[in-house]
């Protein structure tokens, strides 16, 4: 009895001295896509209009698939509502499609430092804050950063500061 009692102990003991990271979830690895092929899309987004900005999706202006994000009359942020779980310290990339009409007196309409701007987020850290999509034609354009040391998670944020915007198929990996 003693010796099935001593084991009992022994393995308690050896469950309570396992690792910590044991207990920490996998982080796998990221491969998003975001597409604003129709309405819904647009559910998986906080989307905030200062000043009365109209945010739909356009059918017959697209990079890919059925559509793509519009948004004009005013200035947008836009800001998955699901936040992204990074590995700690590793090169991650963002590819975007954008556009936006031609800049002219009277275009930028809100405060925000980019005509339309891209930004990741991890804590009150900005991991990539850059501007794309500069011009009336299509432009793909890839962005990369590396996460930091702590195991918050990262938010991904569209700032539209232009009369007329496009957005579309947003791709987030682990590179």
């Amino acid at each position: 009895m003693k010796k099935i009692l001593s084991l009992f102990i022994l393995l308690a003991l050896l469950s309570c001295n396992k690792n910590d990271s044991e207990d920490e979830p996998e982080v796998k690895p990221v491969n998003i896509t975001y597409a604003f092929d129709d309405a819904s899309a647009l559910d998986a987004w906080n989307i905030t209009t200062p000043n009365e900005a109209i945010v739909t999706i356009d059918p017959n202006d697209k990079v890919d698939g059925a559509g793509s994000l519009l948004v004009y009359s005013g200035c947008c942020v836009m800001e998955l509502k699901t936040s992204v779980a990074l590995k700690v310290n590793t090169n991650y990339g963002l590819t975007v499609n954008g556009k936006r009409t031609p800049y002219g007196q009277g275009d930028t309409v809100c405060a925000f430092p980019y005509a339309l701007g891209l930004y990741v987020i991890q804590g009150e850290e900005e991991l990539l804050s850059k501007p794309f999509g500069d011009s009336p034609n299509w432009k793909n354009e890839s962005f990369y950063f590396n996460s930091l040391e702590g195991t918050e998670p990262v938010k991904i944020r569209i700032m539209v500061n232009t009369k007329e915007a496009w957005v579309d198929e947003l791709k987030f990996e682990e590179i």
